[in-house]
């Protein structure tokens, strides 16, 4: 590709977007369009929680219908467990197709199913209290939604921030105006569990962000890196050309002298000395630079 291109001098070379490795991606080198085709054999697909989690928060659904819990008939519960399921699914195929860009659909869609599970298990629990303490199943949303909310805090726009806010506020205010006893100050204990979650999702996003900086730097040493190999092996490469072309031309003044006019003859003899003295020098300085075995001068 490079040898079509045939670059001459410093090019500039840009990526058209981003997306994990091994997929087709679009350079632009030196103002020209290139596609890269992507490799079959390491096509890494987009790494995003949100539908994991939706998946995994049809299991509270279930669990609503446990005696020992809220006790919803069994019916109501498979069938919003499977729409969960269903949302996780298109969440996922979301996912796919416009990574960080599906990221606000995606808690849109978790936070559907909140809304959906918290007033179908309040209006169907037949257990209302346990342990002295109101059922609120319509909190369990919470534990889902917040971590959710969390991980894709940073590529939600400010209207999504608010928005999800004001939906989270709206579903807990339905869930309690739908309760069959008006909830108690000591009831509230039962939002230790979305707090723990909210702690926990903070800590992870943390260091996932923590170990993404520090891969970036590695990286970028490691670029830095590569491109002062690059110079320096450059440099040597010109060196090796130029060093031949002198040896070439001593050659051929020495076998051609007595043809040329002296005064012309001492003056290129001259001159090559020089060049020859100047790529001692400029050898040196590198091999001093690249400590002292990338930059060195060709024998």
């Amino acid at each position: 590709m490079l040898t079509e291109l045939r670059p001459r001098g410093r090019v500039t070379v840009s990526a058209r977007g981003t997306g994990p490795l091994g997929q087709e991606r679009r350079l632009v080198v030196d103002g020209r369009s290139v596609r890269l085709a992507a490799d079959p054999g390491r096509v890494a697909g987009p790494y995003d929680l949100g539908p994991l989690i939706i998946g995994l928060s049809t299991l509270g659904s279930l669990a609503h219908c446990l005696p020992s819990f809220e006790a919803v008939p069994w019916p109501a519960g498979v069938a919003l467990a499977c729409a969960g399921l269903l949302l996780a699914w298109r969440a996922h195929l979301a996912v796919r197709a416009g990574k960080a860009a599906a990221r606000p659909g995606v808690v849109a869609a978790a936070l559907l199913f909140g809304a959906v599970d918290a007033i179908t298990s309040t209006l169907l629990m037949s257990n209302v209290a346990s342990g002295g303490l109101i059922r609120a199943p319509f909190l369990y949303f919470l534990d889902f939604v917040i971590p959710l909310v969390v991980f894709s805090w940073p590529d939600l726009r400010r209207e999504h921030r608010w928005a999800a806010v004001a939906a989270s506020a709206a579903i807990v205010a339905a869930g309690t105006a739908l309760l069959p006893a008006p909830p108690q100050p000591r009831d509230l204990v039962i939002l230790v569990w979305p707090a723990i979650f909210a702690v926990g999702a903070t800590g992870v996003r943390t260091m996932l962000r923590q170990d993404s900086a520090d891969l970036d730097a590695l990286i970028a040493r490691r670029r830095r890196a590569a491109e002062r190999e690059g110079h320096a092996r450059g440099r040597a490469e010109v060196f090796e050309l130029v060093e031949r072309d002198v040896r070439a031309a001593e050659e051929r003044l020495r076998r051609h002298r007595g043809t040329i006019d002296s005064v012309l003859a001492a003056h290129a003899a001259e001159r090559l000395g020089d060049i020859r003295g100047r790529l001692r020098l400029s050898g040196a300085a590198s091999a001093r630079a690249g400590g002292g075995a990338q930059g060195r001068t060709p024998a």
